[in-house]
């Protein structure tokens, strides 16, 4: 059902939505992104016979969280990644709040500097998600050895930051056209 506007010109074809039916639309296109990340979380924790298709939860969410922060940080605020670092940490059997806290502080330092990267041509964007998701594996390795009271080998953050590297241009094209569908003409 529509009511009609006041205030609007006096064309019988115009209409205005109710409140709530706009807020309710605003509401499922903040939560779209979210949905899509923690739905692929569980579909690739899920046991699927494909060998080592975990390893890929980390670099899967890392590079969501940075795209995300750069491009539409109001439809993943910081509650959201504290929610999906935890899924992260539940499903991958990693110690409780070491994603959380390392994915939080990488949305951080890219809300700091997000309309400096807005503006960088995607392949130096790239680049510095690279950087970005390196050092936030490293951080995740650390956290982890300090925890556990033994230094870990390297090598699975080195792969773990290879992959996001690898996967963030696909998921890229990808996010870029659920933002186009969820914020094009005649939306917020």
């Amino acid at each position: 059902m529509a009511f009609s506007d006041p205030s609007a010109p006096h064309d019988p074809g115009f209409t205005r939505r109710p409140v709530f039916v706009h807020r309710l639309d605003a509401l499922a296109r903040r939560l779209v992104p979210g949905g899509i990340i923690v739905l692929i979380v569980l579909v690739l924790s899920a046991p699927s016979g494909l060998p080592e298709v975990t390893s890929l939860l980390p670099s899967f969410v890392i590079a969501s969280v940075f795209f995300w922060s750069v491009w539409r940080p109001a439809i993943m605020p910081a509650p959201g990644i504290l929610a999906l670092g935890l899924i992260l940490d539940l499903v991958g059997f990693a110690p409780l709040g070491i994603s959380a806290l390392t994915l939080l502080l990488l949305h951080g330092v890219t809300l700091q500097f997000r309309y400096g990267l807005m503006r960088l041509s995607f392949m130096f964007l790239w680049i510095v998600f690279s950087f970005s998701a390196l050092l936030t594996c490293l951080l995740q390795l650390l956290l982890t050895s300090l925890l556990g009271l033994a230094l870990l080998p390297p090598q699975p953050a080195f792969f773990e930051a290879a992959l996001a590297v690898g996967i963030y241009p696909l998921l890229a094209v990808f996010y870029t056209r659920v933002n186009r569908a969820l914020h094009g003409p005649g939306h917020e």
